[in-house]
């Protein structure tokens, strides 16, 4: 699954949990204080999404000392993949410039061990879209070279690379 929808899977599939529970509720199947208790677990989870992420980011780090470029290149490029989407969901939450900054480091640590890495070519992309207009062509760059590898582009990445055109051709 692509990590730009897991954000957004996670919030609605958060919100399509409260309801089922809301539901239960509502139709008698769980108790009020079975309610609070499951909402509340819901709620802590999200809360703690920060922490979780931190946690993740240094899980990474440590696994890329270990699996390193000459050791394991291809774990090593996949722990780069995983450390940039981690770093790009904490710019979510903190630290958007420095965060997304760090995402393209790991995934072009990723790219440059494992030229064929499309996950990398994907998140590093979708990074470079997120910072804006100046960012654009790289963008394009690494969305073209994943069809490249892959055959096809996904189709919000078609969407994207006509948007980032039109955006770039109305710049002059």
């Amino acid at each position: 699954m692509n990590h730009h929808f897991i954000n957004v899977n996670h919030n609605i599939g958060v919100c399509f949990i409260v309801e089922i529970v809301a539901k239960a509720y509502d139709d008698g199947l769980i108790t009020e204080e079975e309610y609070n208790k499951s909402r509340q677990k819901i709620l802590d989870a999200i809360e703690e999404r920060e922490d979780n992420l931190l946690r993740a980011i240094a899980a990474f780090e440590v696994t890329s000392v270990y699996l390193t470029p000459q050791t394991a290149p291809l774990y090593y490029a996949n722990t780069q993949n995983n450390l940039g989407i981690a770093y790009e969901d904490l710019a979510d939450i903190e630290e958007r410039e420095a965060n997304l900054r760090r995402a393209i480091e790991a995934y072009t640590n990723g790219i440059n061990t494992d030229p064929r890495n499309t996950n990398c070519f994907w998140g590093r992309g979708s990074v470079y879209y997120d910072l804006g207009i100046d960012h654009y062509r790289d963008a394009i760059a690494d969305y073209r070279r994943y069809e490249e590898l892959t055959g096809a582009l996904k189709p919000f990445m078609a969407e994207r690379i006509g948007e980032m055109e039109a955006a770039l051709d109305h710049e002059g």
